[in-house]
């Protein structure tokens, strides 16, 4: 299982993509959302609406659309490969 940022704000785990441990704390631990956070974090307004939080953290490399893309994909994977999925799940429980 991928770390979370819940892990990244309270471990040294490393998490697949790079989110800034004072960032996760914020939102984590003081329950700020995300959106808030980022604004204060990057000095900025509105980023949620602009270019995201993934465009502030990567200088633009990621676009908001890209994230999301990503994310849906992510989400949806298990069912368009369900052969690979329910394989990997076999082999994790034997």
């Amino acid at each position: 299982m991928s770390p979370t940022i819940r892990d990244v704000a309270h471990s040294d785990v490393p998490a697949p993509c790079y989110f800034p441990k004072a960032l996760a704390k914020t939102v984590v631990d003081e329950g700020v959302e995300l959106s808030e956070a980022i604004d204060a974090f990057a000095g900025g307004r509105g980023i949620r609406d602009a270019q995201g939080a993934w465009g502030v953290l990567s200088r633009n490399l990621i676009t908001r659309q890209d994230a999301f893309r990503v994310a849906v994909i992510s989400a949806f994977a298990p069912f368009f490969n369900r052969e690979i999925f329910s394989n990997a799940e076999r082999k994790a429980g034997a």
